[in-house]
């Protein structure tokens, strides 16, 4: 590419590529589908571990006595679950993204953009689900629901993005 743009996009997408299981078939029509799954799975892998931990949090705060506190964790699990089985279950190949033999390399752009994002954003939401269930307190449930929840909220949003991107190509 002599566009000025490969050396970044290269360098951005090596990133990615190294990180996500199945990404480097974006690159290939044939493969795109298959990597869109590899990729929505691992996510939803990695949440469903750190949510799976949810219920040690549950039985840590039910010993202290502090029930209250269980249906905010309750509540946060069935949101997590929700998006767990959007990012792993989506239809395979839904957009004509999967179909093109060539994509406009902005949209193309847009598509990597919103999977480095989801990546990220999805791993952060983990750990903070895995550090609140190695030190949080009961006493602090309103607070760690309120933090978590927001996390929640920012994964649902770019999955939600990414689709009306590949919806839209």
């Amino acid at each position: 590419m002599s566009d000025g743009f490969a050396p970044k996009q290269e360098n951005w997408l090596s990133r990615v590529a190294r990180q996500v299981p199945g990404f480097r078939g974006y690159f290939e029509r044939e493969d795109r589908r298959a990597a869109d799954e590899a990729q929505r799975r691992a996510l939803a892998e990695r949440l469903h571990r750190s949510g799976a931990a949810l219920g040690g949090l549950s039985q840590r705060w039910l010993a202290a006595g502090a029930i209250d506190a269980l249906p905010l964790v309750d509540a946060l699990r069935r949101r997590l679950d929700v998006l767990i089985n959007r990012l792993g279950n989506a239809p395979r190949g839904y957009s004509a993204f999967f179909d093109r033999q060539q994509i406009d390399a902005a949209r193309l752009e847009a598509v990597y953009q919103y999977d480095s994002e989801l990546l990220w954003d999805v791993e952060l939401l983990a750990k903070k689900i895995e550090e609140a269930v190695s030190s949080a307190a009961a006493a602090d449930a309103p607070s760690l629901f309120n933090e978590l929840t927001a996390a929640v909220a920012v994964v649902e949003e770019r999955v939600a993005g990414r689709e009306n991107v590949l919806r839209d190509l």
